[in-house]
């Protein structure tokens, strides 16, 4: 009898195969997929429009749904969908808000300005967000049932398990010029599902879109306290960025901190002190052409 690949076994598992080795499905199926597959890049001649409209442009994604081949299963299928911010329907745009908040508004409140839910709700659903979502359509905990005559909207009963939103913009640099840059803003995991590798995945999908779309870096911003986060980007590949708060605190550390002036202390680039606090880095990864990213 021929030997299952890992990935017909993620399709062919019964509830209880997934309720035992749930991790491990989850990371196998997302390892199988490649996500830049998924992305359609649109035809434009770069000769007719400027980097502005390009980087717009570009920014178009199409999804292609994943789905079981196992009838039988009484396990739905995961999938991978692809989402305008503007566009996510409403029950799937609360949990990935709850999930979000449930992970990071403590660290949100230890720093400047704390957590806004108005606030973090806006920049989460921009129209020019766009988003990776990893879903389980029917898996809510071990031992769960399908609710009977459940609504037909898939969302109301699918688990998010990890996704990550994302930004074609314009990043300023310590020249006098802007790049284009695939800016990273959430990369958020399901707590039972951290360790599985899942983060590192979704950081190389974005990779390769940014890659493929001809951004010069995936750029992301992190808090210092979050240590996990900072650690885990690094060792992925991530390193402090050149506009990075940090640059600039580094490179006056061994000189004088500041002058005094009129009662207030500023560094040699014009920061005030209490700035010298700042509480996050800006971090990122080359994706210009020849690097080793």
């Amino acid at each position: 009898m021929k030997r299952k690949t890992d990935l017909e076994l993620v399709r062919t598992a019964t509830r209880e195969e997934f309720d035992n080795k749930k991790s491990y499905y989850v990371q196998q199926f997302f390892n199988y997929q490649k996500l830049e597959s998924f992305i359609q890049k649109t035809n434009t001649s770069k000769s007719n429009k400027n980097e502005d409209e390009l980087c717009k442009a570009q920014s178009n994604l199409e999804v292609k749904k994943l789905s079981s081949k196992n009838e039988k299963s009484d396990l739905l299928p995961f999938g991978i969908e692809l989402f305008k911010g503007n566009r996510i329907p409403e029950e799937l745009k609360k949990k990935l808000f709850n999930l979000t908040r449930n992970n990071m508004k403590t660290i949100y409140d230890s720093n400047a300005g704390g957590w806004n839910d108005t606030e973090k709700m806006n920049e989460m659903f921009d129209k020019d967000m766009r988003y990776i979502v990893l879903l389980s359509y029917n898996y809510i905990g071990p031992g769960s049932e399908s609710p009977k005559g459940a609504s037909n909207d898939k969302y109301n009963n699918c688990s998010v398990i990890c996704f990550t939103s994302f930004m074609f913009t314009f990043e300023e640099t310590n020249s006098d010029y802007e790049i284009p840059v695939l800016y990273c803003y959430e990369l958020q995991v399901t707590g039972e599902f951290r360790g599985q590798g899942l983060g590192k995945s979704l950081i190389e999908s974005l990779k390769a879109i940014g890659k493929m779309h001809k951004m010069k870096k995936l750029m992301l911003t992190t808090y210092k306290d979050n240590t996990n986060a900072t650690l885990f980007y690094k060792k992925i590949g991530f390193s402090v960025d050149e506009i990075s708060p940090s640059k600039y605190i580094s490179s006056s550390e061994n000189e004088e901190i500041g002058t005094e002036q009129e009662g207030s202390s500023t560094l040699s680039n014009g920061w005030e002190s209490e700035e010298f606090e700042i509480g996050y880095d800006i971090l990122s990864i080359d994706l210009s052409f020849g690097s080793n990213s």
